[in-house]
């Protein structure tokens, strides 16, 4: 079993599709713009929070919208890493690190769906 650190939120939206962090960032722009202000909270502090965070969404969709850049750019690392394999001796030359990230991107484009190790070290 693979050992996994303790993720943030960048972390965890660079593990998906890019898209799906756009379409994120999206969301939480508009309902921290416009749709919490039509909720009314009992709470006096939540009601003193819910005004403040209508200022706040663009920087919220923002950290969406790094996740989705860190998404893309890992996605094109490891397309380009196996367009870039042509023989076994630059499978030899990879880093495991390379090579994991290399053997996810031949089994996503088989259809699979592939679980990439985000620990700190190799997993066994």
């Amino acid at each position: 079993m693979a050992r996994r650190r303790n993720e943030g939120l960048l972390d965890l939206l660079a593990e998906l599709p890019w898209w799906i962090s756009v379409v994120l960032a999206a969301l939480v722009y508009v309902f921290l713009k416009f749709a919490l202000s039509l909720i009314h909270f009992e709470n006096p502090f939540i009601q003193a929070f819910s005004k403040v965070l209508p200022n706040l969404s663009g920087i919220f969709a923002f950290l969406f919208l790094v996740g989705a850049f860190m998404s893309f750019i890992g996605s094109m690392k490891r397309k380009k890493l196996l367009n870039n394999i042509d023989k076994m001796e630059s499978i030899r030359n990879l880093s495991w690190q390379d090579f994991e990230l290399l053997v996810g991107e031949y089994f996503r484009r088989k259809g699979y769906v592939v679980q990439e190790n985000s620990g700190g070290g190799a997993d066994g």
